[in-house]
C-alpha cells in the first residue's frame, strides 16, 4: 500500500509538471506580442474570423482559464494528499526507528540488512518529497516567465506583466501540505537529515562493537 501511494504521488507530480509546462509552452511566446499593432485586421481562426481585439480577449481567458486548472489540481491534491503524506510520514519514521533500534540495540543480528531494510522507508519519505518538489519547480518556471527579464510591457497580449505577478503571488498554484509548499530546499534538508542520522548510527554501532 505505501509503494503503491508513492507511485500515485509521482503519477500527480508527472500531470501537475505536464500541465504547468503546457501554460509555459503556450504563453511565453507571447511575451513581446502585441495584438493592437495589427489594428481591426480580421484574423482567420479555423472557420471563423475575428478581430484583433477579440482575439486578445480570447487568448488572454485561454491564459487565465488554464492557469485556475492548475490552481484547482494543485489544490485538490495537497487536500487529498495531506492526510495520506502523514500516514506515510509516521509509518515510515516508526519503521525506520525501529530498525535503528535494532541495528543498535541487538546483539548478533545482520546490521547491514536491517539497514538496508530501513532505507526502504527513508527512500518513502524522500520520494515524496522530490516528488512534490518537482512538481512546484514547474509553478517556479511559470512565474520565472514574469519575473525575469521580463519589463513592464511584456505579455500585454494575456493583461500585462504586473497584472499576471500579482495575480500569481495571490493565487499561487503550489502543492501544499497543511498549508506548506515543498520545494527542492526542504529535499535538500531532508536528506541532509537523514543522512547525518545514518552517519550518527554507523558510529554508535561502530562504538558499541568496540
Amino acid at each position: 500500500m505505501l509503494v503503491l501511494n508513492v507511485y500515485s504521488m509521482m503519477y500527480g507530480a508527472l500531470l501537475m509538471h505536464g500541465i504547468a509546462t503546457c501554460w509555459v509552452d503556450r504563453f511565453s511566446g507571447l511575451r513581446q506580442y502585441d495584438l493592437s499593432l495589427d489594428g481591426q485586421e480580421d484574423i482567420p481562426l479555423g472557420d471563423t474570423a475575428y478581430k484583433t481585439a477579440e482575439l486578445a480577449g480570447r487568448i488572454k481567458r485561454d491564459a487565465y482559464e488554464h492557469y485556475l486548472l492548475l490552481q484547482e489540481f494543485v489544490d485538490q491534491m495537497g487536500q487529498m494528499w495531506s492526510p495520506a503524506l502523514t500516514v506515510i510520514f509516521i509509518t515510515s519514521m516508526t519503521f525506520i526507528v525501529y530498525c535503528l533500534y535494532t541495528i543498535i540495540a541487538v546483539d548478533n543480528i545482520d546490521a547491514f540488512l536491517w539497514a538496508w531494510v530501513g532505507s526502504c522507508g527513508v527512500y518513502a519519505i524522500l520520494l515524496s518529497v522530490y516528488c512534490m518538489a518537482y512538481a512546484n519547480s514547474s509553478m517556479n518556471a511559470l512565474v520565472k516567465c514574469f519575473r525575469n527579464g521580463a519589463t513592464p510591457g511584456d505579455f500585454c497580449v494575456i493583461g500585462g506583466r504586473e497584472s499576471w505577478l500579482a495575480f500569481v503571488d495571490s493565487a499561487p498554484a503550489y502543492w501544499m501540505i497543511f498549508g506548506f509548499a515543498i520545494t527542492y530546499g526542504v529535499l535538500y534538508s531532508a536528506i541532509g537529515t537523514f543522512g547525518a542520522a545514518f552517519i550518527g548510527t554507523i558510529v554508535l554501532y561502530v562504538s558499541s562493537a568496540l
